[in-house]
């Protein structure tokens, strides 16, 4: 059937169901005792395989003043379904039932077809109530597909109860998704964290389900098993599927479990004790090849607790107390009773405690009383090893700590939230070895019925005449959507309406609802719309009627005005999904008046050009907020500058935004056409979309033939657009590789994310090149070419020879003139001498004549 099929049958059930006026999620009308209401709570669902049995389960609670007998039946069909008929809708027998402080049965159930009738066995005085009950249904997927599931509470006063759906009777809905998927790897988690006891006999409690490939809970087919390998050192001593345990002996072996050993919701626990140290428990689906594995820790315990008690420490609630267990009091914060309340809004609490010796381990049983812990049907105990803390030898304290040790541990209990009470909610007891246990509980509180988001705005302005749509979008206390829930959107003011439009809640818990203006000269100015039927704030929308909607300014983000825009971010060019990235990118615009004051409550258009599309969550038309801000979200797949126009208030904008390619991810190699025996190839890096991706470092390596101007092999790098050409001579063949970014991601992911319709990456590619020669060839002229290389260098070295010996002649011819000139020196000199001798001999007869 197709999904346009499917959503159809889902419009005409709504349709129907809203035409009967079935819009109130609490009403009497299964009720015929005075004082008495009934609701119907919100339902759960497991995981849904075609083939196999789903269950859903609907929760109901009573409440009363005074005491009152009676019977009253809640109902369920198949409302829309993906197969060619309706599966069967099959009440099942035995749904709990919890009957105020004193948890005493109220009454029984009876089932019949597709109908769970309770009776009171006897008048219930009001002090028992709050009643509640949890009534179970089945029903086997026969196509995948989204099956909607309508429960509602059967009949009432003057109305028999039928099995159908009537106009009198109270209704909510749930969808259930059915998928065909096989799974692909086990889930392990150990809910009560800490360390095992050793020496303890109730070991550690792992909870296990199957998980499809995007790591959803699903449920494993006909021909598959969980397999587990136990380790020596740890043994399984029980496996449960929530509701019922069977005790069992494994160890150093392989454990399988099949479809029917998990529960309603998928999951089952495995219950094991071990020795001390670190054991490493693996798991894998039979025919899957992806194994797990969970470390599982235990300690030796030894010593008795002198006194347990409950700290503050890790506690949001001020007013907890240390509890004493065995009468032994710790002074100034003894209890007056052993139970200990805890906060229903903190996540965990941290306990102590005390033992009469130093360095030693002890064991604490803890157990899940409320199944809140471990989330089963039944009450898991675990075994936890604390290890205590030094003694506090100052004999003088007057707390009662003296001489005494203490250790903490801490318990998650989230789940306490999970439940709406007038009484204190029970969450879990925890006993150290030897001593009594002490209870813990949850506060006194109701919990609320979730949270109202309203767009565009909870106050809008309108020009006089026109329209605006307003969705409202509704989760439960969880976060959740709130999914098939009836809605009804009313107007008051302005345009008031005669009567409030039914709606119902799509997948995402949204509806919506268009407001017209058809009293534009009224002189009331505004119009408040009212969702019902979900958060009890929140809930409303104002909006003002105006003559004209003008700005003086408009300031866009981004606010380039030219094509040189840089990117919004860092993201890069994104794909529509969103499931691999961020997925889009947030654009704004803020508008002021003449003063410089934010408008809020503005229309602004964006207009995009091709390429560039809005998430399906981020209508074109946006309305200011409280600060003047208009956003949008929105994405493209392919890298480039875009030209958004933003239009409001009398103006318009033009924004320029560039986007960039994203992760390498899939490399190809091209050989092009030889030319006289060099051939060129290119390699080219793209991302996930597409865009080529610049900067990417390839490893080349050349066999048969080389690269001309480069080495044999070379790392090289892309260019701006993805691309790196190289020259190839000869035949043979290229490989080229790269690594990192998403090369080695499977079809479909990015690491272990889902990315819808993104391709396998491809790290390494080797193409073969043909340059018309055949290696040989290519060989020769590659020695050819060398030869004719050697030869020119040869000559280059005897032309230097050459060169060298006219040197060493003209250095000769040099040293011989020298030679020459210095035996002419040395001739001058010796008759300069003979000269200056001779001159000397005559001075001296001058001077004797002279004396004479």
């Amino acid at each position: 059937m197709s999904t346009k099929t499917t959503f159809k049958r889902v419009a005409l059930v709504a349709v129907a169901a809203l035409s009967l006026g079935v819009l109130s999620s609490v009403a009497p009308a299964n009720a015929r005792s005075t004082g008495m209401t009934i609701s119907l709570g919100t339902a759960t669902a497991n995981a849904a395989i075609v083939g196999q049995v789903s269950t859903i389960t609907v929760p109901t609670t009573v409440s009363v003043t005074g005491s009152a007998t009676d019977t009253y039946v809640v109902s369920a069909v198949v409302s829309a379904f993906a197969s060619a008929s309706a599966p069967t809708i099959t009440a099942v027998a035995g749904s709990a039932v919890t009957a105020g402080t004193d948890n005493t049965a109220a009454g029984t159930w009876g089932v019949a077809s597709n109908s769970a009738t309770f009776t009171f066995s006897a008048a219930v005085p009001s002090t028992t109530y709050p009643l509640s009950t949890s009534n179970t249904f089945t029903f086997t997927p026969t196509a995948a597909g989204a099956y909607t599931i309508a429960y509602f509470l059967d009949g009432g006063s003057n109305v028999t109860a039928t099995g159908a759906l009537k106009g009198s009777d109270t209704v909510k809905y749930i969808t259930v998704t059915a998928t065909t998927s096989a799974a692909a790897t086990v889930t392990m988690t150990q809910q009560l964290a800490g360390t095992g006891s050793s020496t303890g006999t109730n070991g550690l409690w792992v909870r296990v389900n199957a998980a499809d490939s995007a790591a959803a809970v699903t449920r494993l087919n006909a021909a598959q098993m969980a397999s587990f390998t136990i380790p020596t050192g740890l043994t399984l001593v029980g496996v449960s599927d929530g509701t019922t345990t069977t005790t069992v002996s494994q160890t150093a072996t392989t454990y399988a479990l099949g479809a029917a050993n998990f529960g309603a919701a998928g999951y089952a626990w495995l219950n094991f004790t071990g020795t001390a140290g670190t054991k490493a428990l693996t798991a894998k689906i039979s025919d899957g090849a992806t194994t797990t594995s969970l470390s599982m820790v235990y300690a030796a315990t030894a010593g008795t607790p002198v006194v347990s008690a409950v700290g503050t420490a890790g506690n949001s609630d001020g007013s907890d107390i240390l509890v004493s267990s065995n009468g032994v009091a710790v002074t100034g914060l003894t209890p007056t009773t052993t139970t200990n309340k805890v906060s229903t809004t903190s996540t965990s609490d941290t306990f102590l405690i005390f033992d009469d010796a130093s360095a030693k381990v002890v064991s604490v049983a803890i157990t899940d009383t409320d199944k809140t812990i471990f989330g089963s049907a039944t009450a898991f105990t675990q075994d936890i090893a604390v290890t205590m803390g030094d003694l506090d030898t100052d004999g003088t304290a007057t707390d009662g700590s003296a001489l005494l040790a203490s250790g903490t541990f801490t318990v998650a209990h989230t789940a306490l939230g999970s439940k709406s009470n007038t009484t204190v909610k029970k969450s879990f007891t925890y006993t150290p070895s030897g001593l009594s246990a002490v209870t813990v509980q949850g506060q006194t509180g109701a919990i609320g019925s979730g949270s109202i988001t309203i767009k565009p705005a909870a106050a809008v302005q309108v020009v006089n005449g026109g329209s605006i749509t307003v969705t409202a979008t509704f989760v439960d206390q969880y976060g959740a959507a709130s999914v098939g829930k009836a809605i009804t959107a009313s107007v008051s003011g302005r345009n008031t309406s005669a009567a409030a439009t039914n709606l119902v809640t799509d997948a995402t818990g949204t509806v919506s609802y268009t407001v017209t203006d058809a009293l534009p000269t009224s002189a009331t100015l505004t119009d408040t719309v009212t969702f019902s039927g979900g958060a009890a704030s929140g809930n409303t929308v104002t909006i003002t009627y105006v003559s004209a909607l003008t700005a003086s300014t408009m300031v866009t983000s981004p606010s380039a005005t030219t094509t040189t825009a840089s990117s919004p971010s860092d993201k890069g060019a994104v794909d529509s999904t969103g499931t691999a990235s961020a997925g889009a990118d947030a654009v704004t615009a803020t508008v002021k008046d003449a003063n410089g004051v934010a408008i809020a409550g503005l229309p602004v258009t964006i207009t995009l050009p091709a390429g560039v599309l809005l998430k399906s969550t981020s209508p074109a038309v946006a309305y200011t907020s409280a600060t003047g801000v208009a956003t949008w979200s929105v994405y493209t797949t392919t890298a480039g500058t875009y030209a958004l126009t933003f239009t409001g208030g009398g103006l318009t904008k033009t924004g320029y935004v560039k986007w960039t390619n994203g992760t390498a991810r899939v490399l190809s190699v091209t050989a092009g056409t030889a030319d006289a025996g060099t051939v060129p190839v290119t390699i080219t890096v793209k991302d996930a979309n597409g865009n080529g991706v610049s900067g990417a470092s390839i490893s080349l390596v050349a066999t048969g033939g080389y690269f001309q101007g480069l080495p044999m092999t070379s790392t090289q790098t892309t260019s701006a657009d993805g691309t790196l050409v190289v020259a190839f001579v000869g035949s043979g063949s290229v490989k080229a590789t790269m690594s990192g970014g998403q090369s080695l991601d499977l079809a479909g992911f990015v690491g272990t994310t889902a990315a819808a319709g993104y391709p396998a990456g491809v790290a390494t590619v080797t193409v073969a090149v043909d340059g018309g020669t055949s290696a040989a060839q290519t060989a020769s002229d590659a020695a050819a070419e060398a030869t004719d290389a050697a030869n020119a260098a040869t000559d280059a070295a005897n032309a230097a020879a050459e060169a060298a010996d006219a040197a060493t002649a003209a250095a000769q011819d040099a040293a011989d003139a020298v030679a020459a000139l210095s035996a002419q020196v040395a001739t001058l000199i010796s008759g300069l001498k003979a000269q200056l001798t001779a001159l000397t001999n005559l001075v001296i007869k001058i001077q004797k004549k002279v004396k004479a």
